[in-house]
C-alpha cells in the first residue's frame, strides 16, 4: 500500500515561547489560554487559563510586567 507523502510532512513547530506559559511555564494545550503581543516591545506571550483566571504576574524579556 503507497503512502501518500503529503502526510508525511511535518508541520513548522511553534518558537518555545510560544508552546509554554509566560508565568508558570505550563503547555499552551488547554482551552482558555491566550496569545498576545507584549504592550512595551512587541514580543509574542502566551498565558494559560490558570494564570489568567488566577490574575498571576507575567514578565517580558524586556522588563514588562503585567497580571
Amino acid at each position: 500500500m503507497a503512502m501518500d507523502e503529503s502526510l508525511l510532512q511535518a508541520r513548522p513547530a511553534a518558537p518555545p515561547e510560544m508552546e509554554r506559559c509566560t508565568s508558570c511555564g505550563a503547555r499552551l494545550s488547554e482551552k482558555g489560554y491566550a496569545r498576545f503581543p507584549c504592550p512595551m516591545c512587541g514580543a509574542r506571550l502566551g498565558r494559560c487559563w490558570r494564570c489568567r483566571k488566577q490574575s498571576i504576574d507575567y514578565r517580558c524579556a524586556c522588563g514588562f510586567t503585567g497580571p
